[in-house]
């Protein structure tokens, strides 16, 4: 029966306990429009209901240096404390038609949280964000939650601690939409119909761990009940018992696998080398298609060692958790960090030719060293930067960045050192 049951709730969670919240013209949601008036330009936006969709039109004004327009949609009146806990979604689907020529809408899900943010002032809302061209996606668009981004603006305008720094969709109160700077013609007009967030009433995982969890105090119940029945049954019930053991040792290793093939570091939480992958692969095609520049900064903690064994680990795990918040939010939206491995980072700059990566690891270096570490402990770190040529191969780039760092270290350390050799073949593994 057990069985049964087990297999009835994998495939109910696999094709059904689904949930879905939606946002659309019919919600009773406060709505009203921006622009960069606010910040003294001179672009007019303005959005009204027509029918089943809000309608945004957008003048766009180059008085301004990055000029941008959008409106929003807010759950209640100020001040707005209280909105939708989306932790629980795994994806959204958009709905919504833009100008042909506008080539980069906003997406905006703002948190309020009483450890960041005031009530009364709407800035301080923690801004997750996502930008995507309307016109290379196929509608509605669906992307997954975890692709937004923490604003790097707002954590620098706000002087948010690492602690804070991290996605959050626990409580949002505001849901934005707009354009970007690089919006090219005068006149846009965006036409929104919907945004569904879907998700699971129970993950995978929780329901593996009920399932697990049944099976096992199904199975005390059952040697409990044998051994009180009879003292003979004591060698069957320790055989059993052990074919347990073995069956957690095994879930144990399945579950250390998985953990394994995760994207991110357990302790610093930035992306691990198999997280990496994707976007060294899609972005190092670019670079191959003379589509896009690509730079990578390998950073490497000078003297770690000195801290673990001065301080104690507990400082170390700090140390990097610190570093790590540090680099997030000193570098851009589009810049992709990993903990390459131990104390040794690496930080892909897309987009980025090698006198730019320069400069954001020179910049990185002076943030570092300056920053306030716990007391008694001087940070400092060694760069290597390269950037790749088209006809080179992955592992000859990355090889080319850590020969660097090694560079930097053997000059004595908190260096920036740039390859600026012919490349060089290797064998790079990135997980």
């Amino acid at each position: 029966m057990l069985i049964l049951v087990s297999c009835v709730l994998l495939v109910w969670n696999e094709f059904g306990m689904n949930r879905e919240l939606r946002i659309d013209a019919h919600s009773k949601l406060r709505l009203w429009s921006y622009d960069d008036r606010e910040s003294g330009g001179m672009s007019v936006a303005s959005v009204a209901k027509e029918g089943d969709e809000y309608v945004l039109r957008c003048e766009f004004s180059r008085s301004y240096r990055w000029p941008f327009c959008g409106f929003n949609l807010g759950p209640g009146p100020d001040p707005l404390t209280e909105g939708y806990d989306l932790s629980g979604y795994q994806t959204l689907e958009l709905d919504l038609v833009a100008s042909p020529k506008a080539n980069a809408v906003r997406i905006f899900l703002r948190n309020y949280n009483p450890d960041y943010a005031d009530p009364r002032n709407f800035r301080t809302l923690k801004v997750n964000e996502l930008h995507f061209d309307p016109n290379k996606e196929v509608m509605p668009f669906v992307t997954e939650l975890d692709k937004f981004q923490v604003a790097i603006w707002w954590v620098n305008e706000f002087s948010i601690p690492p602690a804070l720094v991290e996605r959050e969709l626990t409580n949002v109160v505001n849901f934005g939409f707009g354009f970007s700077q690089n919006a090219d013609e005068k006149l846009h007009e965006l036409r929104f119909k919907s945004i569904t967030f879907r998700g699971k009433w129970i993950s995978r995982s929780s329901l593996q761990s009920i399932i697990i969890g049944t099976w096992i105090f199904s199975a005390l119940v059952y040697l409990f009940v044998s051994f009180i029945s009879t003292q003979r049954a004591i060698d069957a019930v320790k055989a059993e018992k052990e074919e347990l053991e073995e069956i957690n040792s095994a879930l144990e290793l399945e579950r250390r696998e998985l953990e394994t093939l995760a994207t991110r570091d357990s302790l610093t939480g930035v992306y691990n080398r198999f997280g990496l992958r994707g976007h060294l692969h899609s972005q190092s095609a670019l670079v191959k298609q003379r589509k896009s520049d690509l730079s990578v900064i390998f950073i490497d903690l000078d003297n770690y060692k000195d801290i673990n064994d001065d301080h104690g680990h507990a400082i170390g795990d700090q140390v990097l958790k610190s570093f790590a918040g540090l680099v997030e939010a000193n570098t851009r939206t589009q810049d992709v960090f990993c903990r390459w491995g131990g104390d040794e980072f690496l930080l892909m700059c897309d987009n980025t030719a090698l006198a730019e990566a320069v400069a954001i690891a020179e910049k990185l270096r002076t943030v570092i060293s300056d920053y306030q570490w716990p007391p008694g402990v001087k940070v400092t770190c060694s760069f290597g930067v390269a950037e790749m040529d088209p006809d080179e191969s992955i592992g000859s780039f990355i090889r080319r960045a850590d020969v660097s760092l090694y560079k930097a270290k053997e000059a004595g350390r908190n260096k920036v050192v740039a390859d600026l050799e012919e490349k060089r073949d290797s064998s790079i593994k990135l997980g």
